[in-house]
């Protein structure tokens, strides 16, 4: 096996990684937001009642329980919409990714790529540390496993040439 296949290996599996485990998070993390948004409509009277009472006590009876629950459910809509575009990035990058393990000449794509995500995903990823979940070890993966893999691939790839 040539140093060139180990290279390719590397970063053929961290774009198939990248779009797994992306797709595992952000498909969750739709589901979630989306199910919070529904949790509201159900309500018990009870709990409707204090959620009343102590939004009108914060705003100085200005506001009431619908509008935090209005506000919660757009907040719910923000969120799985957010997580689309970020699969939607992960699935673009992963691919174009594919395209490029081939060419040793384009190294860079995975550098820059690997430290951007690695910086905003990483730094989520290990901010947030559930990884007792499957959402949060698909975060990881994605987040800090995939990025490394770019990087070293890349790093390859450029000596390589």
């Amino acid at each position: 096996m040539t140093s060139q296949t180990n290279e390719n290996a590397l970063l053929k599996a961290g774009c198939i990684l990248l779009m797994a485990a992306g797709a595992v998070c952000q498909a969750i993390g739709v589901w979630n937001s989306l199910s919070v948004g529904r949790q509201t409509q159900n309500m018990e009277s009870e709990m409707y009642d204090n959620l009343n009472q102590a939004m009108q006590q914060q705003t100085g009876g200005q506001a009431g329980a619908d509008v935090a629950i209005q506000a919660l459910q757009g907040l719910s809509v923000l969120v799985a919409v957010l997580c689309v575009v970020v699969l939607a990035v992960l699935l673009v990058v992963g691919l174009m990714g594919l395209k490029r393990v081939d060419k040793p000449e384009k190294y860079r794509f995975f550098l820059i790529w690997g430290i951007v995500l690695l910086v905003f995903g990483g730094v989520g990823a290990l901010l947030v540390a559930d990884f007792a979940s499957i959402r949060g070890i698909a975060n990881l993966l994605w987040a800090v496993v995939a990025p490394i893999l770019f990087i070293v691939g890349a790093l390859q790839q450029k000596k390589a040439l």
